[in-house]
Parts: structure tokens; C-alpha cells; sequence
């Protein structure tokens, strides 16, 4: 009973942090246009229930929030 709980909580503290972090890189308000770096949505990873992990393009190319990709 305990154990569903406190993994939604560890999931929820854990796609908050990178999204903090994603928004520091980025350094304005959702859509608003003036960075060259924009928001391009979230990837779902599986390694914690189905973790969403924010993403961001510059150019052309994704701008990654983890060096590996997996």
C-alpha cells in the first residue's frame, strides 16, 4: 500500500528536475519566442514507470539533458 505511493512520488520529484533544468538552459516563459534554444516536448523512457523527460532543439539538432541518450 505504501510502496505504489511513495514510487509516484519518487516519479514525480524525479520529471521535476529536469524540467527546472530545462527551463535554467532555456531562460523564458513557455512560448514565449525570443531563445534560439526551443522547447520540443517530452521522451518517454521506461526505466522508472514510464518517466517523461523533457527535450530541446537548437537549430535543427536536439540539445540533450543527459549525455547517453538511454
Amino acid at each position: 500500500m505504501v510502496k505504489p505511493k511513495l514510487i509516484e512520488i519518487l516519479k514525480e520529484s524525479l520529471e521535476e528536475e529536469p524540467i527546472v533544468q530545462r527551463d535554467k538552459i532555456i531562460g523564458n516563459r513557455p512560448y514565449q519566442r525570443s531563445s534560439r534554444i526551443k522547447r520540443w516536448g517530452y521522451t518517454i523512457r521506461k526505466y522508472f514507470r514510464y518517466l517523461r523527460i523533457p527535450r530541446m532543439r537548437e537549430r535543427g539538432k536536439e540539445v540533450r539533458l543527459f549525455i547517453d541518450k538511454y
